[in-house]
């Protein structure tokens, strides 16, 4: 095609060649950089993904967190209640028992004893004469007996009122046992959500990091895939002004080079023109140059 190319025209042809080459090589990069930003932009997408589910487990793990303290709090609380009416039962148990003693130590006679003597006291009062001395004084010591018993019974109803505080304190200290149990296995799920709420956040730092870092990637890729593209099209550009000109300079040589041609037929017509006058044998390729210029001059 460009055999007969000018020197100025064999160096288009080789600044053609080197932009399509160049626009090649452009057009390979555009494609990796336009594969590398979609996978960027699905790596952006998976790590939005994972926040937003990062974001729901923290929320959630804090939620559970902060329900298993309010527990703990509660039966903190619910325990140290117990505690104070253990306290209270203690004392009252431990006064009862002081009042007991007190009782039985004011007396020098067991209750039994003093039963007994009192059942016999007032046998001989009912089945025995005394004389009035006496018989005050009898009244008198069955009076003292009967205060002493009076006072055993009261000591007694404390004794079974403190058996009954005691079970009581033996169910508060079992009741508060399992609050202690509770609260301990309550504090150890809290542990647990709050070490699951901690990787969470850490988690999620890390993600907003790869994020971060993906977008920057992604607005370079975005920028340098603009910036193929516009050189893409000035290298397309600069390729069709080039065969623009090209095919411009052809035409132009191909003019030349047929006027050239005409000129030499025309000087063969004239020989011929000469050789008809003087007679002379014409060649077949003479004679069909000569009737070509004859026809094209008088058309």
């Amino acid at each position: 095609m460009f055999r007969t190319a000018l020197p100025k025209d064999l160096s288009l042809i080789s600044e053609l060649g080197l932009i399509r080459q160049e626009a090649r090589e452009l057009e390979k990069e555009l494609e990796k950089t336009k594969q590398d930003l979609k996978d960027k932009i699905q790596r952006k997408n998976e790590l939005l993904d994972k926040i937003r589910t990062l974001n729901q487990q923290i929320d959630e793990n804090q939620l559970k967190r902060d329900q298993l303290n309010t527990q703990v709090k509660e039966t903190k609380s619910e325990s140290e209640k117990m505690l104070v009416d253990l306290d209270k039962l203690r004392n009252e148990v431990r006064t009862r028992e002081s009042l007991v003693d007190q009782y039985r130590a004011k007396y020098r006679i067991g209750e039994g004893e003093a039963r007994k003597r009192l059942s016999d006291l007032e046998w001989r009062l009912v089945t025995e004469h005394h004389n009035p001395k006496m018989e005050s004084s009898i009244v008198a010591e069955i009076e003292r007996l009967r205060s002493i018993l009076s006072s055993y019974e009261r000591a007694k109803a404390m004794d079974k009122t403190a058996e009954e505080y005691r079970k009581k304190m033996a169910e508060f200290k079992n009741a508060i046992n399992e609050m202690r149990n509770r609260r301990s296995m309550l504090v150890q799920q809290s542990d647990q959500y709050h070490r699951l709420y901690v990787d969470s956040k850490e988690a999620k730092k890390v993600a907003v990091g790869e994020l971060e870092e993906a977008r920057s990637e992604i607005q370079q890729l975005f920028e340098r895939k603009n910036e193929l593209f516009m050189k893409l099209i000035e290298h397309d550009a600069k390729a069709h002004l080039i065969v623009s000109s090209l095919r411009t300079s052809q035409q132009f040589v191909r003019r030349e080079k047929e006027k050239e041609l005409y000129q030499v037929k025309e000087q063969i017509a004239e020989q011929v023109d000469q050789k008809l006058k003087e007679r002379k044998s014409l060649s077949l390729d003479e004679l069909k140059i000569y009737y070509e210029v004859k026809k094209s001059t008088s058309a």
